[in-house]
């Protein structure tokens, strides 16, 4: 039996399955991407400009086979096997650690529910972003406009909801909440988190224009003010829960990355014989996902969004995550004179918080998070060259090669 990534890769395989099981525009579904998922693979297909919420999950579970919820859910008929595959197709409506999609995607309930923001009228749902046994995003607004305000609405999985609220109160009573994207509300029977749109244009956008180094400042900022809050989080995030993460993603991605096995045996070791040898820094509260998307920024002030997975953790670890984003965005044409960026994010950081930054554990923090991109983006469109670059740059920052970057 093929490996599920390879499988997941194969286009015509995925298309000719796809089509078997009536899938509307099968014929011309691309892979959007996919992530590991207990020792298998999750993948989202869509066809080209196709709405999201239309879009086709499939599972291939590895050997511990589907969770139990999916199995209940195909013997009541709400999803189908794909035999070619060996996977599974989901619907937003029928994933099983979902439940209560059918009430999120409702534009006949939401005026009931929601009355404070649809004013009332009839809402329209456009799902925004759908991550299959994980999460869905979505956008509400009145019909027409109207008198009510749009909003955002994340429906959460059950285990991790408790875990998420309990972080974001903890942040609500800091000096760093203006600055950070908290629920303004909820339905709990849905276990769905209201958000209110942000000002500003994502940070990723401007990294290639004129507004690039004011605007990594501005996320140093936003950074040092989560860092030095003083938020009690109720989860840590240590070395070895970040080996354990870059673990997961090998273990997924690795066979689309068979040509680079000698450099990534190499990182493995590095990474994990440099984890217990470093000095351990300060836990503080932490994003752990920081990269220019997450930051929506204007001529003033920058927000940061997505706190999903924040937990106590080492300064370099916010710090590493977003200088290997600079790498990515280089790699991909998106930024311009990145080690410059890169550069100028550190200067503001050290001088608006008042923490060590020790460079062993930024080079480690950052050459793991190029890994793990290298392994994120081999399973996207176009990830076949970005993956061995990612690689090499993760290398480069470990010291076991020699480098052509500047040294953070």
């Amino acid at each position: 039996m093929a490996a599920p990534v390879e499988r997941l890769l194969d286009a015509t395989r995925v298309r000719e399955a796809l089509g078997e099981a009536g899938v509307e525009g099968a014929a011309s579904a691309r892979l959007d991407r996919a992530w590991p998922w207990r020792d298998g693979v999750c993948a989202l297909f869509r066809a080209p400009r196709r709405r999201l919420e239309r879009a086709s999950a499939v599972l291939l579970p590895g050997r511990s086979g589907p969770p139990s919820e999916l199995r209940r859910a195909a013997a009541a008929g709400r999803d189908r096997r794909l035999e070619r595959l060996d996977g599974w197709l989901l619907s937003i409506p029928g994933d099983p650690l979902l439940a209560g999609a059918e009430g999120v995607l409702d534009g006949a309930a939401a005026p009931v529910l929601l009355p404070g923001w649809t004013g009332g009228e009839r809402a329209v749902v456009r799902v925004l972003r759908y991550k299959p046994l994980r999460r869905l995003t979505v956008v509400y607004r009145p019909v027409n406009g109207g008198t009510g305000r749009r909003l955002f609405g994340k429906l959460q999985r059950p285990a991790a909801l408790a875990r998420l609220e309990a972080v974001q109160t903890a942040l609500a009573a800091t000096a760093a909440a203006p600055a950070l994207a908290l629920p303004s509300g909820g339905v709990r029977r849905w276990r769905l988190q209201l958000f209110d749109p942000l000002p500003g244009s994502e940070l990723d956008r401007l990294l290639a224009g004129p507004a690039a180094e004011r605007g990594v400042r501005l996320a140093a900022g936003v950074l040092a003010a989560l860092h030095c809050s003083g938020a009690r989080l109720p989860a840590t995030h240590d070395r070895r829960a970040e080996l354990a993460v870059i673990d997961r993603w090998l273990d997924c991605a690795a066979p689309a990355l068979a040509g680079c096995a000698a450099e990534l045996a190499e990182l493995q070791r590095w990474l994990t014989g440099t984890a217990a040898a470093l000095p351990a820094g300060p836990a503080v509260p932490a994003h752990r996902d920081f990269h220019p998307g997450q930051l929506l920024v204007t001529a003033e002030r920058a927000a940061l969004l997505d706190l999903d997975t924040a937990a106590a953790a080492e300064p370099e670890l916010d710090l590493g995550n977003f200088l290997a984003h600079l790498d990515l965005l280089e790699a991909r044409g998106g930024a311009r004179r990145p080690e410059r960026l890169g550069a100028g994010f550190l200067e503001e950081y050290r001088r608006t918080a008042p923490l060590p930054v020790d460079t062993g554990r930024l080079a480690w923090y950052r050459a793991a998070a190029l890994v793990r991109l290298a392994c994120v983006y081999r399973l996207r469109p176009g990830g076949a060259a970005l993956g061995p670059f990612l690689i090499r740059r993760s290398l480069a920052q470990s010291g076991a090669r020699g480098t052509s970057m500047e040294a953070v």
